[in-house]
């Protein structure tokens, strides 16, 4: 599991850094407090991690939210798959 790391796409001029990464299952994860409602800004969010780390040359196959609060998931499409 790999967690905090920086993460960098020069071909969108974006930095920041993930919070989960599960490379055997492929999996990006973004914790939040408590999720109430999966705002646009959360989405945009994982999809700019997930354009860079797609750019440093990891596969990420699916992405979930996680309310830590109450331990819900909340699976996110990739982007490729939400037009």
């Amino acid at each position: 599991m790999l967690m905090g790391i920086s993460v960098i796409s020069e071909e969108l001029r974006l930095y920041g850094s993930i919070d989960m990464y599960d490379p055997v299952k492929r999996v990006l994860i973004e914790r939040k407090n408590l999720i109430r409602n999966v705002y646009d800004g959360y989405v945009f969010q994982m999809y700019a991690q997930y354009y860079a780390m797609v750019e440093s040359g990891y596969e990420v196959e699916r992405m979930r939210l996680h309310s830590l609060k109450d331990n819900r998931n909340y699976d996110v499409s990739l982007p490729t798959d939400d037009p």
